[in-house]
Parts: structure tokens; C-alpha cells; sequence
């Protein structure tokens, strides 16, 4: 928790970025880093008997866009079923993004829905394609990767 807190600190008050750029990197890296804690098949055992989920959270930038990247392991299983959440995520619209986001919310629980709903999420804050990924390890472990870019504004350069 100390180490999210601090990325966000630094995100929001990183000097040489626009503020928009900032806002929406920093609501990027709290959905991501959120994904990552709740849905995560590797979770750490907490003093509390609660678990958080383990994976990886990068941020890095060129000269266009600033990027957060998270990656995670999964069950087998969920992999098809990302991969089609994500493909409807890219191909939808703005207005049928909120309208999706509204509905599941009223569906189910949020643990029921949660990683889809930050996904809709993720993309209505980039405003671009989120590119994502699942991989099969040598170990046979799959993994889901998923990075969102914001775009710089100009007087960010």
C-alpha cells in the first residue's frame, strides 16, 4: 500500500507533465494497479489472513505518450475470456463504453465484475486502444499483460 501511495504522489506531482495528462495517468495507474490486487491468481498472505494479488506495474514514457503497463498471472481459463472482454473494449464506442460500465454495475457484485468494469474503465481514461496480452510460460503459467498510453499534450514536450 505504501509503495502505491507513493507512485501516485509522484504521478500527480510529476512538474514537466500537463495536468490532464497527469490526472488521467494517475486514475490509469490506480484501475490497473486495483486489477492487479483483486484479481491476480498469485496473491500474498497478509498478517490479517487477507490476500493481495502479485504482479507488475510499470510506468514509462516517449515522446508522444506517457504508458502504464501492468502484468499478472491468471487461471487458464480466464485468458479467453480477457482477451474477448478486451476486443469488445477496443471496438466499442465512448457512449456504449459508459452505457456497458452503468449496466454491469447494476448486474452484480463488484467482485463479480470488478476487472471488467476497470478495463471499460482503463479505456473511457486513455482515450485510445488498450493493447493487452496473455501468454503461456514454460512453466505452463499464464499471464495477462495490459498497457494503456496517454497521449502527451502538447505543452508536455
Amino acid at each position: 500500500m505504501r509503495i502505491v501511495t507513493a507512485i501516485g504522489t509522484y504521478l500527480t506531482e510529476k512538474a514537466y507533465v500537463h495536468l490532464v495528462t497527469k490526472t488521467k495517468l494517475y486514475k490509469i495507474f490506480i484501475e490497473l494497479a486495483m486489477n492487479v490486487s483483486n484479481y491476480s491468481f498469485e496473491r500474498y498472505q497478509n498478517s490479517d489472513s487477507s490476500t493481495n494479488g502479485i504482479g507488475e506495474i510499470k510506468i514509462f514514457e516517449d515522446n508522444e505518450y506517457m504508458y502504464c503497463q501492468t502484468r499478472n498471472k491468471i487461471l487458464a481459463d480466464q485468458g479467453s475470456i480477457l482477451i474477448r472482454n478486451c476486443e469488445t473494449i477496443n471496438s466499442s464506442s465512448h457512449t456504449d463504453l459508459r452505457l456497458m460500465r452503468s449496466c454491469l454495475r447494476k448486474e452484480a457484485p463488484i467482485r463479480d465484475t470488478g476487472a471488467h468494469i476497470g478495463l471499460i474503465t482503463v479505456k473511457l481514461y486513455t482515450e485510445n486502444q488498450i493493447e493487452f496480452e496473455v501468454i503461456e510460460d514454460i512453466n505452463k503459467d499464464f499471464y495477462f499483460t495490459i498497457k494503456a498510453k496517454i497521449d502527451k499534450i502538447k505543452d508536455d514536450l
